[in-house]
């Protein structure tokens, strides 16, 4: 099973199903956008991390030439690491609330990023949805990342707190547009959700229960491809 925690947010779970029932239902109109905004900041945002269990034991030495792809070249590698480990989880929560699991789903569409490998836009079109990962580092002193999913007749919005605040769960915002133009603000549930604790609940019942994990390496694959062909864009290298 591959971390991807945001999956295990009760306000993330909120989006995805409000999402499904406007696609299905067709009552407001076509997707337009997804949009995930992160520029990051300081991840602890001032928390006490002393409760933080932490282990002395050392990690069995691995070559990172055997993990890394053949196409990348050396003076990349950094950069690479960097922007997959950090922005996996937000396409991986795209991917989530559409509802895609193919990758014949899922084009590149564009490209723009800084000489750092890090910072920029990219777009992708998932099953004919236009989606923008906006990305980047700032000096914020808490933790700045969104997610917003525009129809012609409203949206979803999803922002979560500092990640390591408990309880934390994202704050979730639907608009409904038209003559009766309506904001809700509903509290996911359980309030006591912590989408770490969320994910590792559910990784000890898959393991009790010999059931399939629902963010699993098989699926964690594609959004791997999808960054490769990011990166090879990126840096002109075949694709």
């Amino acid at each position: 099973m591959v971390g991807y925690m945001k999956r295990y947010d009760p306000g993330n779970r909120m989006v995805r199903q409000t999402v499904r029932e406007w696609k299905e239902s067709r009552s407001k109109g076509k997707l337009l956008l997804a949009r995930n905004h992160g520029f990051c900041g300081n991840w602890i945002a001032g928390l006490d991390t002393s409760r933080i269990i932490q282990s002395n034991e050392a990690l069995k030495p691995v070559s990172s030439d055997t993990l890394l792809p053949k196409w990348l070249p050396s003076n990349q590698r950094e950069a690479y690491v960097a922007y997959l480990q950090q922005y996996t989880h937000n396409v991986n929560l795209l991917r989530f609330i559409l509802d895609i699991s193919r990758r014949d789903q899922v084009e590149v569409r564009h490209v723009d990023l800084d000489n750092d490998g890090f910072t920029g836009i990219v777009t992708l079109q998932l099953d004919g949805a236009r989606c923008v990962i906006e990305s980047g580092k700032t000096q914020f002193h808490s933790w700045e990342e969104h997610t917003q999913i525009y129809f012609e007749g409203g949206w979803v919005r999803a922002w979560p707190n500092p990640l390591f605040a408990q309880p934390s769960y994202c704050q979730v915002e639907i608009y409904e547009g038209g003559e009766s133009a309506s904001y809700q603000y509903p509290v996911p549930q359980p309030l006591s959700a912590w989408h770490y604790r969320e994910e590792a609940a559910h990784f000890l019942s898959c393991l009790k229960n010999s059931s399939p994990f629902d963010s699993s390496g098989e699926d964690a694959l594609l959004d791997v491809s999808i960054f490769e062909e990011i990166f090879q864009r990126h840096i002109n290298a075949p694709w």
